[in-house]
């Protein structure tokens, strides 16, 4: 018998962050056909987990294509990655993580802004319900430059990764953190991912390595919220859970905060999330964050809007621990939700602003108004 215990708290406090996950297993989306929300089961939520692992291995591939192709375009002598031409590359998931479709071109600045000169960043799965830690990646950077990869979850590497014990406790890698606060639990895993790190890539030793975690569930409004990139606003929350009153900081969170981060960290509460986002995003830009595999299961239980939110809507929207629901400006109009591969909203589509394609904010927020207008039996109060 498993002598693991229940974490004291586990990730699924946090589940209100979560707009798309949170409507539609909890509180029920009043006015659209699907009005009951669906019971959120650890089935699903590993159902979930294979298919965002299928979607994060396309971007990834997507993203390390864009990496070569920045590479090739460097004169290693004479041009530095954020000289590299924006019109000399396409435009994809050109950010990592690869949440966010952006010129790639664009890429090597805003990484070297973020993380530095030479960097690591580890990102670790988590299970939302016992907080076992199921994976991890380590992307090096050198000059905003994904150079070096350790995928640690794929062929038999994962259960190398999760078996490895630690050097002081003995404990495995999986269960750090099953019974631990943030602080403490990601110090563990980084003592493992570190010494990981300096075995295989001995010669980036000296660079900092910054922990991330996240957890199955957040892939559905992170890696799934096609509709608009902007409403990743909300997420940001994680980063200060415990600012708007959460008991205990979550695990989905840098370790340490990159410096550009930190610095944003210090202003207030109120515009945290905003300054966080916008370092990636920008305003100028509507991007839909556009997804390549078949999300069968995300789709057909969660849908899209029909009409998203205007990116200012988005902005000015905010959520504290307490709340039920994300609030939006008094401005927003709460469309009904599609279903199935409709939900994918790829062109041709009647559905406003639609999957991979770029415009301007303010082209986008044109379309939105403009759809409100003249289909009201689109929205949930008429």
């Amino acid at each position: 018998m498993s002598t693991i215990k229940r974490p004291f708290q586990d990730e699924t406090i946090f589940n209100p962050y979560m707009r798309k996950l949170y409507t539609g297993s909890v509180l029920g989306r009043s006015g659209d056909t699907r009005e009951e929300p669906i019971k959120y089961t650890q089935a699903l939520s590993e159902g979930l987990h294979f298919e965002a692992q299928a979607e994060w291995l396309a971007r990834v591939n997507e993203y390390m294509c864009g990496s070569e192709k920045v590479m090739e375009k460097m004169d290693e002598d004479t041009m530095m990655a954020s000289e590299v031409r924006v019109e000399d590359m396409g435009t994809g998931f050109g950010m990592y993580p690869p949440l966010f479709v952006m010129p790639i071109g664009v890429s090597p600045a805003a990484l070297s802004m973020i993380y530095g000169e030479s960097a690591d960043m580890c990102w670790v799965c988590m299970d939302e319900f016992t907080l076992e830690n199921l994976w991890a990646i380590d992307w090096h950077f050198e000059r905003g430059t994904q150079t070096d990869t350790l995928l640690w979850y794929i062929d038999e590497d994962w259960k190398l990764l999760t078996d490895r014990r630690h050097m002081r406790t003995g404990e495995k890698f999986r269960y750090l953190c099953v019974q631990r606060g943030f602080e403490e639990g990601v110090a563990m895993v980084t003592d493992i991912l570190k010494d990981i790190r300096n075995e295989v890539l001995p010669d980036f030793a000296d660079s900092p390595l910054h922990y991330h975690g996240y957890v199955n569930n957040i892939t559905l409004d992170a890696q799934y919220s096609s509709r608009s990139e902007f409403e990743l606003i909300h997420l940001m929350n994680f980063y200060i859970s415990t600012q708007i009153g959460f008991p205990d900081q979550s695990y989905t969170c840098f370790s340490p905060f990159p410096e550009l981060h930190a610095m944003t960290l210090q202003m207030p509460v109120d515009i945290i999330p905003q300054r966080l986002l916008g370092m990636i995003t920008g305003k100028d830009l509507w991007m839909s964050n556009y997804t390549i595999s078949h999300l069968e299961t995300s789709l057909e239980c969660f849908g899209e809007e029909m009409i998203p939110p205007t990116s200012t809507e988005s902005l000015g929207s905010s959520i504290k621990h307490g709340m039920d629901r994300i609030v939006y400006p008094s401005s927003f109009r709460q469309s009904k939700y599609v279903y199935g591969q409709e939900a994918m909203c790829r062109e041709p589509t009647k559905y406003p602003c639609p999957q991979k394609v770029v415009v301007s904010t303010a082209d986008a927020n044109k379309q939105i108004e403009t759809v409100r207008e003249e289909h009201t039996e689109w929205l949930v109060d008429g």
